[in-house]
């Protein structure tokens, strides 16, 4: 299996496991980074399909979209920064696997992103399929421009170039677009909807980010927000971008998705609302309402990835006690009640309520901690059994041991060698 076999779950399909154990079992779910499960109430979820640089260690979309209940997440790695040994023929082996195979398919999805999207693996089939759902499908679309799509000294350019997604960009593919070496914050320019201004009383406009991009926004498009460089180059170039397209929607952010505004890979990151502000693009761009108090949402959505965390690791205690036998019955009880909990959290959530979202999730995590205290007390008392096997085994070889060398170097020392006498 390759490096990329390895980081790589562009879709996650449930396999089957041959194993005796069903706590293995659900140990091994609960750490598969895309499952999901459909809601019953509220909202439905919004498929989001990522093509590009999508590995988790490039690529923040599969850290942050698994553990928010509104959103399915299918990735297709076309390009890479750091990974070694990922060719062009695997990104089209990766393409011919999860690239869904009609427009139909195509149009299941209501967002797609293009974090470094290299189209190269792409046939032009497949890149209409990408056009049509916006066009005529009234999909939304997202290009991040900070990356190699920054110039045409950019490894992704020359994919855009001339093909009928670079027609649907809010901006133009400039040959004096750069990316200037240079420190930025942004400052919005947009407040109603509020999509990005919510987040102003919040620091947005603080946060420092890296390496952006030079725009030249197309006639028509709406700038939601706009570059303040450390260094003087051009102060008021386009961050945020977004233009209306046949039914569909498309646009463009300045920077890159793996850099400091967004997410820590290549520089400090000071942005703990990165997530929500993708959120709240992706809710204005699919016409869902934006969610009104930010800070409760911000904090229900770490509650969900705090609840993932706390459940690996107390699977991973439960897994270690079941090995020597311990009795789980009242741990199982505990985790069916978690699992209702959680199943609550994620309705409340889903009809937008949540604060009851963020409340249950509260009780979830003291719950947690007690069947975690169990846990720890099955895994002593089963330690303990261990102990003393140990401790008996180690006592008892020390005897045997202890006896056999009195016998023969202490007892022994008791008595004389018989003298032998030469007879005459």
């Amino acid at each position: 299996m390759d490096t990329g076999e390895i980081m790589a779950a562009p879709r996650w399909r449930w396999p089957i496991f041959e194993r005796d154990s069903l706590r293995t079992v659900l140990l091994l779910a609960a750490m598969v980074t895309f499952a999901f499960v459909a809601p019953a109430h509220g909202q439905e979820k919004i498929r989001v399909l990522a093509i590009g640089q999508v590995f988790p260690a490039e690529c923040p979309l599969p850290h942050w979209f698994p553990t928010d209940p509104l959103f399915e997440l299918t990735l297709i790695p076309t390009d890479v920064d750091m990974i070694a040994g990922f060719t062009e023929d695997e990104a089209r082996r990766y393409v011919r696997q999860y690239f869904p195979r009609t427009k139909e398919g195509v149009g299941e999805y209501e967002f797609i992103m293009y974090p470094d999207g290299n189209l190269q693996p792409l046939t032009n089939v497949q890149i209409s399929y990408l056009t049509d759902a916006v066009l005529t499908g009234g999909r939304s679309g997202l290009a991040t421009m900070g990356g190699g799509l920054n110039s045409p000294e950019g490894n992704v350019w020359y994919t855009w170039l001339g093909t009928t997604l670079a027609e649907l960009l809010p901006v133009n593919m400039d040959p004096t677009m750069k990316r200037p070496n240079s420190d930025f914050s942004i400052r919005v320019t947009k407040d109603d909807p509020p999509v990005l201004s919510v987040f102003k009383p919040l620091g947005i406009e603080r946060v420092v980010g890296y390496h952006f991009t030079t725009l030249f926004e197309k006639l028509g498009s709406t700038v939601w927000a706009i570059v303040k460089p450390v260094s003087f180059y051009k102060t008021d170039t386009p961050w945020l971008v977004s233009m209306d397209q046949g039914k569909g929607n498309f646009w463009a952010v300045a920077d890159d998705i793996d850099h400091g505004w967004w997410w820590y890979m290549h520089h400090s990151y000071n942005n703990p609302y990165s997530f929500d502000v993708l959120v709240n693009i992706i809710l204005y761009a699919r016409g869902r309402d934006l969610p009104e108090n930010i800070e409760i949402v911000h904090k229900a959505r770490e509650e969900f990835r705090n609840f993932k965390d706390r459940r690996i690791a107390l699977f991973s205690i439960l897994e270690f006690v079941e090995k020597f036998g311990g009795h789980m019955g009242k741990i199982d009880k505990m985790l069916e009640k978690l699992d209702g909990i959680r199943d609550q959290a994620e309705d409340e959530y889903l009809a937008q309520n949540f604060e009851a979202a963020f409340d249950l999730l509260k009780k979830a995590e003291d719950m947690n901690t007690e069947a975690r205290v169990e846990a720890m007390k099955l895994r002593d008392q089963a330690l303990f059994y261990v102990y003393l096997t140990e401790w008996l085994a180690v006592t008892g070889t020390l005897l045997v041991s202890g006896s056999v060398l009195y016998a023969l170097m202490i007892r022994r020392a008791m008595f004389r060698e018989v003298v032998l006498t030469r007879g005459r």
